[in-house]
Order: C-alpha cells, then structure tokens, then sequence
C-alpha cells in the first residue's frame, strides 16, 4: 500500500527517468525574511555614513577602519540570515533516479548536501523520526535514510516536516528500484 501524494511534493514518472521534488516553503521564512531585510538595512545605513563621512574627512585614519571593520560579522550573519529565507522560499529538492544513479540535489539557490549514489549499492530505504527542541517548542523532524549493500548507513533526505513526505519518498522509490521492504532498526512507525 502506498502512502497518497502528499501537500509539497510533485512526481514525474516514466521508464526513463523517476523524479520527486519537494518544495522548501514554509511560512517560517518570511519572518526571516523581513528580519534580514531590517538588519541588512542597518548595515546599509551604516556603511553608507560610514563612506560619507571618510569621503568628506580631512584625515580618514583608524576610526574609519574600525567602523568598517567592527561590523563584517553581522554581515556575515545578515547575509547568511538572507540566504537562508530565500533559500526557504525558493528552494526545491530533487530526488531523481536516472542513468542507474539516485541523485538528491537542491536547486536553484545552491545548497548543501547534493549526493549521487549509484543504484545497485542501495539495498534498502527508511524513515527516520528525531526529536527537536527550540526556544519555542518542540517538534519532530523525519529523514529518508539509505541502507548501502555494505550496511552503511546514510541520511539523503534530511529534516522533513510531514512524516507523510518521508514515507512517500521511501515507498516510492523502492517501489521504483523494486526493493522489497524490510524493517530497518530505529525506523518511524508506519501507522
């Protein structure tokens, strides 16, 4: 039996090519968004009396270097935080079986931990539940692990909201791969 498609995941299908593409939105970004935005704002602002005032000085010297200096981190951070809420809205994830490869990546903004396994090395899929826990609550996240015909162990679809997105990845790709489904110790109940 497998689990219907679920909100934030698309398929396309054919004896070529098999693709699962999930969509990173979620409402959370736009928060960091607009907190990015008056943070990089500031920075704007700053650097921006900064450069006049150098410009109209008589004797820029040291003060004028710490003022450029002193704040690189938080640019780091706002660039960081931008990056982040773009990245939130217009990311999307690609789990692709093609040319005896299955490919994760995550596009078009960049991102990390794009993989390409080679088919015949998977011997099973699971999901995987972990338990977080912020400031403001807590929560449980779910990855789509891999079984490699060594008994490696590796994480592919990581920190997935819906535990119904992580099954779905999992029975549909070993549905397409035609891997029998086994229990995997520590896997997410099913039910």
């Amino acid at each position: 039996m497998l689990t219907p498609l679920p909100h934030g995941l698309t398929i396309e299908e054919n004896t070529n090519v098999f693709k699962i593409i999930r969509k990173w939105f979620n409402i959370s970004h736009i928060p960091v968004l607009i907190f990015a935005a008056f943070w990089n704002g500031f920075l704007i602002v700053w650097y921006s009396i900064g450069i006049t005032a150098m410009l109209q000085s008589d004797s820029p010297g040291g003060a004028f270097i710490m003022m450029f200096v002193f704040p690189l981190l938080h640019v780091a951070v706002g660039v960081g935080m931008l990056y982040y809420g773009l990245s939130g809205l217009f990311n999307k994830t690609t789990i692709e079986v093609v040319q005896g490869l299955l490919k994760v990546y995550h596009h078009p903004l960049p991102w990390f931990g794009s993989k390409e396994i080679p088919v015949a090395t998977i011997k099973q899929l699971y999901c995987n539940e972990s338990y977080r826990s912020t400031k403001s609550g807590h929560y449980y996240v779910y990855d789509v692990d891999i079984v490699l015909s060594d008994n490696k162990q590796i994480k592919r679809v990581k920190s997935l909201s819906e535990k119904a997105q992580a099954l779905f990845i999992e029975e549909k790709i070993e549905a397409y791969l035609k891997i029998k489904n086994e229990q995997v110790a520590g896997e997410v109940n099913k039910t």
